[in-house]
């Protein structure tokens, strides 16, 4: 009877530690003027899904492995952003570890109990020891970065040069003295980036009324460069023509 409470709380202590972790992260994006959008724990079978404010939240069956994501994070100081997003989990899991090394040096649990306690602490030990490596994991088949290969790839500007790059070739289309470095996109305009969000997935619905209109009020704030404003105005064009024709 004991080993079935041991292997049911550590199956309960791994879940709420991937929670935890996870939250963590969303927390401090949230913090940081970040959208969360999503929370995953666990891979595998579903057996929870639900939203919680406008947040997608899903438990699966294996809790070894989890994601979160947020919308809306700049270019602008996007290295010391993500670099303390990536990290914000591993810190929860640090906390979680010297709490639980608390209680063992304090005596404050005995017996089963304290074999629980022990096994968390491994399972943080664990936790932290995969997520420092810089690595990626299969998730729902797709892979991820691990929290240190993220905080890398942030911290070393990897990721803010190379969305720099894409959003600069793409403008300059349309305008080729566009500075990047000028843009809403770089300023981080945290309300016409919520439009933008909005415009995003209107599009990937399918909904083209809903996509037109965002574009609209894009353009009528007046904040957009002239590349990025005929980009915008192309896109338009296109999802019209689609419009009409029938096509989603």
């Amino acid at each position: 009877m004991d080993f079935i409470l041991l292997i049911a709380g550590v199956y309960g202590w791994a879940t709420f530690s991937l929670l935890m972790h996870e939250l963590a992260h969303l927390s401090l994006g949230w913090m940081m003027g970040l959208r969360p959008k999503s929370l995953r724990v666990g891979k595998g079978r579903e057996w929870l899904r639900m939203r919680v404010r406008g947040v997608e939240v899903v438990f699966a069956a294996w809790p070894t492995i989890g994601a979160a994501y947020v919308e809306g994070m700049p270019l602008r100081w996007m290295r010391w952003r993500g670099s303390a997003y990536a990290i914000a989990g591993l810190l929860a899991n640090g906390v979680m570890a010297w709490g639980l090394w608390q209680i063992l040096e304090r005596d404050l649990v005995e017996g089963t109990a304290r074999s629980l306690v022990k096994a968390a602490l491994i399972w943080e030990a664990w936790i932290i020891f995969v997520n420092v490596i810089p690595d990626e994991r299969e998730l729902n088949g797709s892979r991820i970065g691990t929290d240190g290969k993220q905080f890398l790839d942030y911290v070393t500007g990897r990721v803010a040069l190379r969305l720099l790059r894409e959003y600069e070739i793409n403008i300059r289309r349309y305008d080729p003295e566009f500075d990047v470095r000028k843009s809403v996109a770089y300023r981080g305009d945290s309300k016409l980036q919520e439009v933008h969000q909005r415009a995003l997935s209107e599009y990937k619905e399918g909904r083209s009324s809903g996509y037109l209109e965002a574009c609209g009020i894009i353009l009528e704030s007046g904040e957009l460069l002239p590349g990025e404003r005929a980009q915008v105005l192309d896109s338009m064009a296109c999802q019209y023509v689609q419009h009409a024709r029938g096509s989603p």
